[in-house]
């Protein structure tokens, strides 16, 4: 990564396995098709973000940019990366989603790619990560610049969990996987964006949800460990390694459908 200059690292939070290693301890526990979506989905994605070394990368180049020129650059990472996601995310629906027909008879979801591809291109979970790691840094970084292209996109990815969550289409449990896996619609991290990027005139609004953040200081991309390397989570040394410096977030724990809503509705104005 030392090696990247700063625009290949925007290119490359779409790197898929550097979400899921270390990533977050365990994985999410079968579920039964409810909703909504339980919380523990979204703030699991977030620690997915937190875990990936190249975002703290990206967030200390763009740091050191004139915030219109960081919003310039992260918004139309943002915008392309988005529609790369919708045409993957397409793609996938037609071709999985046939093997899912209604009142199907199935013992198990659908599956997704975890790695990267052989050849470097975009996989689906990589780009949806990249769009979720996006808004996460625009928001991070107060980035009122892309405040419009973080709404869109929350409101794309409100319509998707919307329109799945009703449709008769593929068998239920198809929609499910799909939205918890491979979906856009994410609360923590699209919240984040959403509250950090918004203009002055939409702070009144989102006074309760900025109450409910907590601050966490990240170690550097470079630092020899992060609280997210497995033997940091064992209390085996090295220790969390915080000596060239931290970039400090606002996360998010839990959110309900109806806080999101608050949430978008005071950030569009």
């Amino acid at each position: 990564m030392k090696e990247e200059s700063a625009q290949e690292s925007l290119q490359r939070l779409s790197r898929v396995e550097q979400y899921y290693w270390p990533g977050p301890l365990g994985e999410t526990p079968g579920s039964d098709c409810r909703y909504p979506v339980e919380s523990i989905h979204g703030e699991r994605d977030l620690e997915h973000v937190l875990s990936n070394r190249r975002v703290f990368k990206v967030a200390k180049e763009l740091q050191a940019l004139a915030s219109a020129e960081a919003a310039a650059r992260l918004g139309s990472e943002l915008a392309e990366a988005t529609g790369a996601y919708q045409e993957a995310a397409a793609r996938y629906i037609e071709t999985a989603g046939k093997h899912f027909p209604p009142n199907a008879t199935v013992v198990g979801g659908p599956s997704f790619y975890i790695s990267d591809a052989p050849d470097g291109s975009p996989t689906l979970l990589g780009l949806r990560f990249k769009v979720l790691a996006l808004c996460f840094l625009a928001g991070q970084l107060g980035l009122e610049g892309c405040s419009q292209e973080v709404v869109r996109t929350a409101v794309m990815a409100k319509e998707q969990y919307r329109a799945l969550s009703v449709s008769k289409e593929h068998e239920p449990l198809f929609n499910y996987d799909f939205l918890t896996t491979a979906g856009l619609y994410s609360r923590q991290c699209l919240a984040l964006g959403l509250m950090g990027t918004a203009p002055a005139k939409a702070r009144e609004g989102l006074r309760d949800f900025e109450a409910r953040t907590r601050t966490v200081a990240m170690p550097l991309f470079d630092s020899v460990s992060t609280p997210y390397d497995l033997h940091t989570r064992y209390g085996a040394p090295p220790a969390v390694d915080t000596r060239s410096g931290t970039f400090e977030c606002k996360i998010l724990g839990e959110l309900s459908d109806e806080d999101f809503d608050a949430i978008l509705k005071a950030a569009k104005g």
